[in-house]
């Protein structure tokens, strides 16, 4: 029978489990953090597809866009939305669509702030 040495410690200790747990939780708070940003974002791009499918997207003019974009915005309720985060692009071809760009600063804690950026093109869908 071999003799078992219960001098040396097997699995992870009391230090490593909290490091272990203090990262989990640290990356659960930022993806908490910013999840409300990039929430909104989908919000907003889902309304501007919206528009962009809508029949009489390629007849309405760049005001009736902006003014459309911002209705359906106070609907979501996305208040805090610039309105020259967006334009109306028309292309060599006549085909328009519209251009997001901007980008959100979502407080962390204390002075730490991150900045996250959203940029993309939202054309009407091919049926």
């Amino acid at each position: 029978m071999k003799h078992l040495n219960n001098s040396r410690q097997h699995g992870a200790t009391m230090w490593t489990t909290l490091s272990f747990v203090l990262m989990i939780g640290f990356i659960a708070f930022l993806a908490f953090k910013l999840s409300q940003a990039y929430l909104d974002h989908g919000i907003v791009r889902g309304s501007m597809q919206e528009i962009a499918n809508h029949h009489e997207f390629q007849r309405m003019t760049a005001k009736q866009i902006a003014e459309s974009i911002k209705k359906r915005l106070i609907i979501d309720s996305i208040r805090d939305f610039d309105k020259d985060a967006f334009k109306v692009v028309r292309e060599k071809s006549g085909e328009k669509y519209i251009l997001i760009d901007y980008s959100k600063t979502v407080h962390i804690a204390g002075n730490v702030s991150a900045l996250v950026e959203f940029k993309e093109e939202i054309r009407p869908e091919r049926k």
